[in-house]
């Protein structure tokens, strides 16, 4: 049985992973953006120094590599959200399952409970029988003895 206290932690996750995937995309859109800014002015700029060029060439590779860390990361973030999404998926399954089992084991219990009361009756009843027929029997043969003693008298 999973408590709530277990599915909160996972959705605050969740949360997080959704929130992180929000930021690093508009990041990513930020970047593209000033990338292609930035390749805007390297045009207008070409013709200053070749310096400049090369300052320019280096600050668009570090951005060209820190837009392929933000997809990475957006991609492993997706990645695991998918397989969080399936193992909640899975537990849910599983959690109806168990709800299921716990509802057939009460009623199976439910019965039996009854069958043994239905069966105490019964013992009960049946000990009554017993009692009453020992009773009788016993006041048969004592008739008979009875009988066999005024007959054995009478002879």
């Amino acid at each position: 049985m999973q408590s709530s206290a277990e599915e909160t932690p996972k959705s605050g996750i969740l949360e997080k992973m959704s929130s992180m995937t929000v930021i690093a995309q508009k990041e990513l859109e930020l970047a593209k953006y000033e990338l292609d800014e930035k390749e805007h002015l390297l045009e207008e700029l070409a013709t200053i120094t070749n310096q400049k060029i090369k300052e320019a060439a280096r600050t668009n590779h570090d951005l060209k590599t820190k837009v392929e860390f933000l997809q990475d990361l957006s991609s492993n973030l997706d990645g695991a959200n998918k397989k969080l999404q399936i193992a909640n998926m899975e537990l849910e399954t599983q959690k109806i399952h168990y709800k299921k089992i716990k509802t057939k084991l009460k009623s199976d219990l439910e019965n039996l409970i009854v069958r043994e009361k239905t069966l105490e009756i019964q013992r009960t009843q049946l000990l009554y029988e017993v009692e009453e027929k020992s009773k009788k029997l016993a006041q048969a043969a004592k008739m008979a003895n009875v009988g066999q003693l005024s007959s054995a008298l009478v002879h």
